[in-house]
């Protein structure tokens, strides 16, 4: 594991010019735009643009980047649901503004796919693993010890 601050937890100062930005406060800021981009190559700007938006080279965007992406990969497993949940929302949302519901719906499944796959929901059983043992209804004893006495033609 790296030692990273929390991007995620850290909030830029709005008074602030982002040319004075701290590596922190940089990369918390570019960590939200990854966050609503859904991934880094979505970002609205290049790498280049970005550098001379924080006065930075477009090399230590790259290296901002990848630290972010790195703090992530780190911190996943604390916020698996959370983090797929997001990407799910962006892609169905641009699934929706495409009027594509059947590329959703396949979002959607792939979604709760990943979501079992990482073990934070339990597979739905198919109709072959539900054990239909057990009544569902409470009966007396002697209403189900009688069934069981028969073999299924009433005697």
């Amino acid at each position: 594991m790296t030692d990273h601050p929390n991007y995620r937890s850290l909030s830029p100062p709005e008074d602030k010019p982002r040319d004075e930005y701290t590596y922190a406060e940089r990369r918390a800021e570019l960590y939200d735009a990854i966050d609503r981009a859904g991934h880094y190559r979505n970002l609205e700007r290049s790498q280049r643009q970005l550098g001379d938006r924080y006065g930075v080279s477009h090399t230590t965007i790259r290296k901002d980047i990848n630290a972010i992406l790195e703090w992530k990969a780190d911190h996943l497993g604390e916020n698996a649901e959370a983090e797929l949940e997001t990407l799910k929302n962006k892609a169905v949302r641009d699934a929706l503004d495409e009027n594509d519901a059947a590329k959703a719906y396949r979002l959607m499944t792939t979604h709760f796919q990943n979501l079992m796959a990482v073990g934070e929901i339990e597979e739905a059983p198919d109709k072959h693993q539900i054990d239909h043992s057990g009544s569902l209804f409470n009966l007396p004893d002697e209403v189900t010890d009688n069934w069981e006495r028969t073999d299924g033609d009433g005697e």
